[in-house]
């Protein structure tokens, strides 16, 4: 997006927050918000707006979602396990949700617990060429041939023609 454009998108935001709106409509406005000054790697502002969301409605999926990117973004991975936990129960067949858990997992040094949301993730969505792929990865770290191909069998018995499961099986 154009500066000029996040500038008018900003205000167009900004005006609309100033309004009356009903507490979902509010919601939305402000993640949008959020969204918009994360983008420009505004993090203590976005944070801020994803916290307010959360102080009104801790049920808020995407505000939780968005506050773990920018945690991980900024470095903090264990405050980002938290909130991406919480999205990665509620959403688990979300693979940009679970891939970033299990990063946030590994930054804290929770190997195991990454290896079994990658492994729970496959079997929730078992066609995610995804997250297979990165299931078989994680195998050949710790030497372990005969999972990985287990893991690539099973992904190209469902996609059979996928090219990134032919070319690393």
């Amino acid at each position: 997006i154009e500066d000029n454009n996040l500038m008018v998108a900003s205000e167009l935001l900004d005006n609309t927050i100033k309004q009356e709106l009903k507490k979902p409509e509010r919601e939305q406005v402000l993640l949008a918000k959020a969204t918009l000054l994360a983008r420009q790697a505004d993090w203590d502002a976005a944070r801020r707006l994803c916290d307010s969301i959360l102080e009104e409605n801790q049920g808020n999926m995407d505000a939780h979602f968005l506050l773990g990117k920018i945690l991980l973004s900024t470095r903090n991975p264990a405050d980002a396990e938290v909130h991406l936990n919480q999205v990665g129960v509620a959403r688990p067949k979300d693979e940009e949700v679970q891939l970033l858990l299990v990063r946030s997992q590994a930054l804290n040094k929770k190997e195991a617990m990454a290896a079994d949301t990658l492994k729970r993730s496959v079997e929730a969505n078992p066609e995610s060429a995804r997250l297979r792929l990165e299931l078989a990865n994680y195998y050949l770290s710790k030497g372990e041939k005969d999972q990985v191909a287990r893991v690539l069998e099973k992904g190209l018995d469902l996609q059979p023609t996928n090219l990134a499961m032919l070319k690393a099986a």
